[in-house]
This record gives C-alpha cells, structure tokens and sequence, in this order.
C-alpha cells in the first residue's frame, strides 16, 4: 500500500513540474536579415529563443518562399526578436518596407 501511495506522490510531483517547464520553453517571434539568392530580405521565424543559434546556423542554404517564389539563403546576417530593431541602419530600412 505504502509503495503505490508513494508512486503516486512521484507522478503527482512529475506532472506538477511539467507546465512550468513548458512556460519556460515558449516559442519567440524573431526577424532576421539574410542575404538571399533574391538579394537581401527580412524574413520571420518562430524558435525557442535558447535554440536561436542553431536555427540561425540551419537557415543557411534552405529554401524558403518569398512572394511566391522559391529563393535560396546564401547567408544570415542578424536576427533579432520581432519587437526589437536590428543593429544595422540597411536592416531597418528594409524591415520598415517588408510586409508582416
């Protein structure tokens, strides 16, 4: 009796833990600035913000959709999170123009 009533003390306090690491896993808005086979684009990602390098590193050579066509990223110059501005005066003159 003792060892079920500890069994379920055990899954209770697994459950309890589970949503708070899902508050601290929630996806964030970004923007980032590549350079694309179409020239130079402000694109918009979802990501955990803790994988943001990563997924920074795995756009590089993917094919993407841009206004109906297929484009190419050759390379990503910065990525910020979508309220913020980028740290160069090109990106933000750009991102002013892009269509969100």
């Amino acid at each position: 009796m003792s060892k079920i009533l500890l069994a379920i003390m055990c899954i209770s306090a697994l459950l309890m833990a589970l949503p708070s690491y899902a508050e601290k896993a929630k996806k964030q808005d970004f923007k980032c600035y590549l350079d694309s086979t179409a020239g130079d684009k402000v694109m918009f990602f979802r990501w955990l913000e803790e994988e943001k390098l990563k997924q920074q590193a795995g756009l590089i050579a993917r094919k993407v959709s841009s206004g109906g066509q297929d484009i190419y990223i050759k390379s990503v110059m910065e990525c910020v999170l979508l309220g913020q501005p980028f740290k160069s005066a090109k990106a933000n003159k750009l991102d002013e123009k892009t269509v969100r």
